[in-house]
């Protein structure tokens, strides 16, 4: 008989730990609401196994939704797995490096990873979906200057009416145990700036911060430390009804799952946030412009890295209108 400890299957504190018994079945990353919203982030890695194969040492909380059990570590709140007692399956979350083999609910992604793994509308018609592909999807859009959102059970709701100072994907270890993700989808805001109403517990170094109830990711102030770090909250991304756009990764040296959307990949962090700001592969650090029309400003923002140019931002006006104005002073 197979038996192995999976080294990512650990939740950041060690009290939980996971040992398999046999070959993986499948490894998928779900994008579906339900799996952004317990994450917090762009939806759940896992490493599907059959129910008898897993054992799992440390308490655990858990959280029912549907047909799936949610289990987090009870003292650090890390997600370790989900259940599917129906189907006798388990879903791991893992931290460590794994070869993926399709993606699940790929219609509106909150980042377009860009690899060659297949990308399903809903699941395999293996597993009772549709078996259809994704030909073509939508990222949420990032045009709105208010953002809301709610753990899975409900008991948290988060509302913060202004713009964030940056969003972030961070590809560190903690996080990704963290999250049951394969990073932190960080929306950074002043921490003065963000209201959030119900019971949260804080776990780890780090100021995360979880539903008392269903252990979803809500919040993070850690930040990098730094002579200027100003005091900031990371509210996680996959909760808020339209999060807008990654602008860089971070810890991009300690990646699971490579991401070739455009944006700069720091090997740490950037130096006003108090890393090297070293920058590794092609996507160097890009910079940004922003509109102005009569000292007017148009809420338009570019980011250029090299020849291409993506628009970050749009606040109060059309994308038409703002794009209009673009090519009268010939920056597009």
């Amino acid at each position: 008989m197979l038996l192995f400890r999976l080294a990512g299957c650990t939740c950041i504190c060690g009290s939980c730990r996971v040992t398999v018994l046999g070959e993986p079945l499948k490894t998928t990353l779900c994008h579906c609401q339900d799996c952004r919203r317990w994450t917090g982030s762009v939806g759940q890695l896992a490493i599907w196994h059959r129910q008898d194969d897993v054992l799992c040492s440390g308490k655990l909380v858990e959280f029912v939704t549907g047909a799936r059990v949610r289990k987090s570590c009870a003292r650090c709140r890390s997600h370790i797995l989900t259940s599917l007692p129906k189907a006798g399956l388990i879903e791991l979350c893992v931290a460590s490096k794994i070869s993926l083999q399709a993606h699940f609910f790929y219609v509106t992604p909150l980042i377009d990873i860009k690899d060659d793994v297949p990308k399903f509308v809903d699941f395999p018609a293996s597993l009772g979906g549709s078996g259809v592909q994704a030909e073509s999807w939508e990222q949420c859009t990032d045009n709105l200057q208010v953002f809301y959102g709610s753990c899975p059970c409900g008991a948290i709701a988060v509302s913060i009416s202004a713009e964030p100072t940056t969003t972030i994907f961070c590809h560190c270890r903690e996080c990704r145990s963290w999250t049951g993700s394969c990073g932190h989808l960080a929306v950074v805001f002043e921490a003065s700036l963000v209201q959030i109403a119900g019971e949260l517990i804080s776990v780890g170094h780090g100021g995360r911060r979880n539903c008392a109830k269903c252990s979803a990711c809500i919040a993070s102030a850690h930040s990098p430390e730094g002579p200027e770090a100003p005091n900031l909250l990371e509210v996680c991304g996959g909760i808020l009804n339209a999060p807008p756009r990654v602008q860089a990764h971070w810890k991009y040296s300690e990646r699971i799952l490579s991401i070739k959307d455009g944006c700069a990949k720091f090997k740490d962090f950037p130096k006003d946030m108090g890393g090297s700001g070293d920058v590794l592969g092609q996507e160097v650090a890009p910079y940004a412009v922003t509109l102005f029309r009569k000292d007017e400003d148009l809420g338009l923002e570019f980011s250029f890295v090299g020849r291409k140019c993506r628009v970050l931002k749009v606040r109060r006006h059309s994308l038409i209108h703002a794009a209009r104005l673009a090519l009268e002073k010939g920056i597009m």
